[in-house]
C-alpha cells in the first residue's frame, strides 16, 4: 500500500468495510485517508448491495479520483460500474474467487454463482486492468466469458511478501515434528484431514507429531464449528492456538507449514509469509496453492480432500527430519526469487501505467 501512497496525489483516499481502530490507524499512518463503507460479504441481499453502491458512487464522485484499485467480488461490482459511469480509470485485483466459484452444491452456492458471473460480463467491459492470483482464476473468467478480449490481463505472483518482515529463521529440529495449519476455520481449507492424518499418524508415532491450528472462525457458509475444534483439541490430535496479530513467533516455531486447501485461492499469503520464514509446505495441489511448491524440493503437493496423501507427506518429515532444514531453505530461495513484495507491487504499477520515468525517480 505505501506504493500507492507515493504515486498517489496528496491525500489518497482508502475505502475498506468497518474495522477496529487500530487497523485504520495503520492505514492512515502509511499515508491513507480512510474512510468506511460497510457491507455484508455473505450477503445475497439486492437492497444491501445497493445502498453500498449508491455510498460508493457518491464517495467516488465527491473525491473524483482518476484511478480506483479495487478488490473483493462486492466492491469490485460496485467500483467498477460506479467508475463505467464517472468515467474513472478502474483496476481490479481478485485475490482468490471465493465461496461463489467453488463447487459447493447447496442452492444458494448455485444462485449466488450464476448470478455473480452475470453481473461480472457485464462490469468487466470497460475496467482498465484486472488482475489474477494465479492462472486457474484466470482461465476461470475466459471460460465464462467475464473478460473481454481488449482488457488489460495480468497474472502476478499474489500479494507478494515483504522478505525483510518475514527473516529467514533456521528450524530447530528434535525428536518432536511441529505440523502448523493457519487459515480461516473453513472445511474447505482442508481443516478435517489435516485432523483425520493426524490421528493417523498419532497411531504409529505417537508424541512425535504435534499439529497446531491458527486462525479465526468465520461466517462463510463454510465454516467449521467451535465445538468441533475444541473437542479435537480435548483428544490431544490437533492443538488449537486461537488468533493473533502476529503469524511470526507461530511460524518460527513450527518445522513443517500445511494447508491442504481446496478453497478457491488467490495465492495464500500466508504460505508467501511462510516461504520468506524458511519452512518446508505441505500444501494441495490445487488453484492459487500448486504454484507455491516445487515439488519435491521445498515441500510436497498432495491430491485435495486425501487424507492418505497428506498423512503420506507428513510422514515423510518423521522419516527423514534433515528434509526440514532443507526444504526450508529452497523456500526461502524460492520466495527471494518469485515472490519479493517490491517486484510483485512494480509489476502491478507498471501494468497500470503509473511507472516512475527515470526523470521522476
Amino acid at each position: 500500500m505505501k506504493l500507492f501512497v507515493e504515486i498517489s496525489e496528496p491525500d489518497p483516499l482508502f475505502v475498506c468495510p468497518a474495522a477496529e481502530e487500530k487497523h485504520i490507524n495503520a492505514i492512515e499512518s502509511i499515508g491513507f485517508k480512510c474512510t468506511v463503507i460497510d457491507n455484508d460479504k455473505q450477503s445475497l441481499n439486492p437492497l444491501s448491495s445497493f445502498q453500498y453502491y449508491k455510498k460508493l458512487f457518491k464517495l467516488l464522485k465527491d473525491s473524483a479520483p482518476d484511478d480506483v484499485f479495487v478488490f473483493h467480488m462486492l466492491p469490485i461490482i460496485s467500483a467498477s460500474r460506479a467508475c463505467r459511469i464517472l468515467g474513472i480509470r478502474c483496476h481490479c485485483l481478485f485475490a482468490g474467487l471465493g465461496y461463489v466459484f467453488s463447487n459447493d452444491k447447496s442452492f444458494k452456492r448455485k444462485v449466488a454463482g450464476s448470478l455473480v458471473k452475470r453481473v461480472m460480463r457485464s462490469c468487466m467491459k470497460d475496467v482498465t486492468t484486472i488482475f489474477f492470483q494465479n492462472p486457474d482464476d484466470c482461465q476461470t473468467f475466459k471460460q465464462n466469458r467475464m473478460v473481454s478480449g481488449d482488457t488489460n490481463v495480468v497474472v502476478v505472483n499474489g500479494s507478494g511478501v515483504a522478505l525483510d518482515h518475514f527473516p529467514q529463521c533456521k528450524p530447530k529440529v528434535g525428536e518432536k515434528v511441529i505440523f502448523l495449519l493457519v487459515a480461516r476455520i473453513l472445511r474447505d481449507k482442508g481443516i478435517p484431514e489435516f485432523y483425520a492424518a493426524t490421528k493417523r499418524l498419532k497411531k504409529k508415532w505417537g508424541d512425535r507429531v504435534e499439529s497446531q491450528l491458527l486462525g479465526p472462525f468465520d461466517d462463510n457458509p463454510n465454516a467449521m464449528q467451535r465445538s468441533q475444534i475444541e473437542e479435537w483439541d480435548r483428544e490431544g490430535i490437533v492443538k488449537y492456538l486461537g488468533v493473533t496479530d502476529d503469524v511470526r513467533p507461530y511460524l518460527r516455531e513450527a518445522h513443517v507449514f500445511t494447508l491442504p486447501s481446496f478453497y478457491m485461492e488467490g495465492t495464500p499469503k500466508i504460505i508467501l509469509e511462510t516461504l520468506s520464514t524458511g519452512r518446508a509446505i505441505i500444501t494441495a495441489d490445487s488453484r492459487g496453492c500448486r504454484e507455491t511448491i516445487d515439488n519435491g524440493r521445498n515441500g510436497y503437493l498432495v491430491a485435495p480432500r486425501d487424507v492418505d496423501s497428506l498423512a503420506d507427506a507428513m510422514e515423510q518429515f518423521l522419516e527423514h527430519p534433515e528434509l526440514i532444514v532443507e526444504m526450508g531453505a529452497a523456500s526461502r530461495a524460492f520466495a527471494e526469487s518469485r515472490y519479493d513484495v517490491h517486484k510483485v507491487n512494480a509489476e502491478m504499477i507498471e501494468s497500470m501505467g503509473f511507472a516512475k520515468t527515470e526523470a521522476e525517480t
